[in-house]
């Protein structure tokens, strides 16, 4: 058995034994006080409840550019439940400095029975998200979707229906905790009990024996899977598996569990010592106080990773100091016993079936790959078609400007066009922009109408003339190839594969010059997007540049790292370059200077 499969069963056995993880899981006086006690706090019926949870990530380890990331990321929930009537809210807030550039707003979700309602600001932005262009401006949206178009999809609607209606019933908590109460993994969990308060204290060594015990009881114990779905919620596991694999049996299922132990045996089970020095200084504290009307609990835990132990195990290299990063979640819950609840669900909602409309989104986005196929195929069997009324208009634009030509005496060789040839022209055929690059000068996005024909981009013969190439065409063609005309006036033209923009630059030997002294230094500030370039003798203005990150990588402006910072053409037809990597490759040292917050090159000696 592949460990994708048997990661996928242990994942499955977690899921199961969710709850019991954290809970006393060996018979015994004090354990049993506590089911007793947690079966008393899921029989209230309604009830209030605030949860702040708090994640610290320590990342320092891996450098100064996760420095931003190692802060507090915070989530507030506040929930109200009434069991009898199915009926819920849930209000949430994320907070985090790492995030102060990036709102995301508060969400306020209800339920009743099988329906449920979230707010538009997170509908909205949840929809952005996706892709989606559907937006709302009711205050909330109601979410339902067609049972059979969902089964169809591959969503189980009874599954989760089944599921959900139970999770709020008293009489399923009950047997739940009955269920997990007979569990023993045959293990000494640490739970102790002073008066109404159960305490439990594990270190890295603890974590790793107990997940280890519980992977081990899951996949020896298969039945004990599937009973608890039987008795617990009234369904039966094998019967929904054989919805997606129609050959799953209960001899299927556990001969999959048998071979997953044997081969946690053999494969995991002897590197958890190893496993135990990764994660040393990892530790869970969970302190639960129960009264008459009221639950507290607070958690703590923490992962910490030594990422050299990895390497080490994974690698083989020579362990030779830690390089720990850590993840520390701590968590403050409070719950009261309610008499009564405040809950109003909204009346005047968006109804809104999700799984009808990403259907209907993909079947849109069918039809127009469909369209553009066919048009394409049209444009390619009939050649180039423009509109008769645009052929006319241009027409009368050319004899203005013939007429223009007779009665003055300006012509294109005169000294009042410019006589230097720009160093690069771009367009873009999709965002239909050109854009023409003198040095020393910006290089504004002009809007011009192109043609496609066979994949061969045509502009407009005038534009060519006036815009890009300072001198008239020899043709009567109101329409000329942008990449043969260019390559004929000496530019060399490149088409990115993945944007189709047709970038065109002077040949290496009409390239623009550039003065042959390096910088010594250059400095980039993500944070303000403030580039300086530093020449002996010289001031070192801020000059305002858009960056932008990728998979951590900081990218520039191919044109600006051209013209401001190396002073020389980049051999490339992208529009941004990576900084580092194109720093480094004309020999320069690469750095993050802690105080500044900034990315420095400096020129090697």
């Amino acid at each position: 058995m592949k460990l994708k499969k048997l990661t996928s069963l242990v994942l499955s056995g977690a899921m199961v034994f969710g709850m019991a993880f954290f809970a006393p899981s060996k018979a015994d006086e004090v354990s049993n006080s506590y089911f007793d006690a947690m079966k008393s706090v899921a029989t209230w019926n309604k009830a209030e409840s605030k949860v702040d949870l708090n994640l610290n990530l320590d990342l320092k380890a891996l450098g100064d550019e996760y420095k931003e990331f190692s802060t507090d990321y915070n989530l507030k929930l506040d929930t109200a439940i009434d069991t009898e009537a199915v009926l819920g809210k849930l209000n949430a807030k994320f907070t985090s400095p790492a995030l102060k550039d990036f709102k995301i707003p508060e969400l306020t979700m209800f339920f009743n029975k099988n329906d449920f309602y979230v707010n538009k600001e997170v509908f909205n932005m949840y929809m952005a998200e996706s892709g989606y262009a559907k937006q709302t401006k009711k205050d909330f949206v109601k979410m339902t979707f067609d049972k059979v178009l969902a089964e169809s999809m591959g969503v189980d609607a009874n599954f989760y229906k089944s599921i959900m209606e139970q999770s709020t019933s008293k009489e399923t908590s009950e047997k739940m905790f009955n269920y997990l109460s007979k569990i023993d993994i045959g293990i000494d969990m640490g739970l102790t009990k002073e008066g109404n308060t159960y305490k439990l204290d594990w270190d890295s060594d603890k974590l790793v024996d107990i997940t280890n015990a519980y992977v081990k009881y899951t996949l020896k114990n298969p039945e004990t899977f599937l009973n608890m779905y039987k008795e617990v919620y009234g369904i039966d596991l094998i019967a929904e598996m054989k919805k997606s694999d129609n050959t799953m049996t209960e001899e299927k299922y556990k001969k999959s569990m048998k071979e997953a132990l044997v081969q946690w045996e053999k494969e995991v089970e002897p590197t958890l010592p190893k496993v135990k020095k990764v994660i040393a200084g990892s530790k869970l504290s969970v302190e639960e106080n129960f009264g008459k009307e009221d639950y507290s609990q607070k958690v703590t835990f923490k992962l910490a990773l030594d990422l050299n132990r990895i390497t080490e195990m994974s690698e083989g290299k020579k362990y030779t100091k830690p390089m720990v990063v850590s993840a520390t979640l701590t968590s403050n819950a409070t719950s009261k016993k309610m008499e009564k609840v405040d809950l109003t669900v909204p009346t005047d909602v968006e109804v809104f079936d999700m799984v009808k409309y990403v259907k209907e989104e993909d079947e849109k986005l069918k039809k127009d790959i469909q369209k553009m196929k066919d048009e394409e195929k049209k444009l390619s069997e009939q050649g180039p078609v423009f509109d008769k009324e645009e052929v006319k208009e241009q027409e009368t634009k050319v004899e203005e400007k013939k007429s223009d030509k007779k009665s003055t005496t300006t012509t294109f060789s005169e000294t009042n066009l410019p006589e230097e040839k720009p160093y690069k022209v771009t367009l873009d055929p999709n965002k239909k922009e050109l854009r023409v690059y003198y040095k020393g000068e910006v290089a504004p996005a002009l809007k011009v109408e192109t043609k496609t024909e066979k994949g061969v981009v045509y502009l407009p013969t005038e534009m060519m003339e006036d815009e890009v190439l300072m001198k008239e065409i020899d043709t009567a063609e109101m329409y000329v190839p942008f990449k043969s005309t260019m390559e004929k006036n000496g530019y060399t033209v490149a088409v990115d594969s993945k944007t189709g923009v047709l970038t065109a630059t002077t040949k290496k030997a009409a390239a623009p010059t550039y003065p042959e002294e390096k910088p010594y230094k250059v400095t980039i500030k993500p944070s303000t997007k403030e580039l300086r370039v530093y020449f002996k003798g010289e001031v070192a203005p801020a000059l305002k540049v858009e960056s932008k990150v990728v998979k951590g990588t900081l990218y520039l402006p191919t044109e600006m790292m051209e013209d401001e910072v190396l002073m020389k053409q980049i051999d490339t037809a992208e529009s941004y370059v990576p900084f580092k990597a194109t720093m480094e490759k004309n020999g320069y040292k690469v750095y993050w200077d802690k105080k500044t917050k900034t990315t420095v090159a400096e020129l090697k000696k």
